[in-house]
């Protein structure tokens, strides 16, 4: 595979306007941007986006049993405060 040559363009240096200079404006690494140009189309960019997927899903499955356990412990709180012997006495002497 042949490595293409950079080509010769127009760069903007901080402070000092357009001047003309050797700046390359392709891509660094080519075989990258030969491979990443073509989309999705190999299996391993397949299988990258399914793990991705799968891990943004196990993420939200996650926050969402949290939500409902901590729920849970709330209940189980205000559950076991009503019910304790002090306010049960309390409630039979009113």
């Amino acid at each position: 595979m042949r490595i293409p040559e950079p080509e010769v363009g127009l760069a903007r240096s901080p402070g000092r306007g357009m001047r003309q200079r050797q700046q390359p404006l392709t891509v660094v690494a080519p075989c990258l941007a030969a491979h990443y140009g073509q989309g999705m189309g190999s299996s391993t960019d397949l299988l990258s986006l399914l793990v991705a997927t799968l891990a943004v899903v196990l993420s939200l499955i996650t926050v969402a049993l949290q939500r409902r356990q901590q729920r849970r412990e709330a209940y189980r709180g205000i559950y076991e405060i009503l019910m304790s012997e002090q306010l049960q006495r309390g409630r039979w002497l009113i």
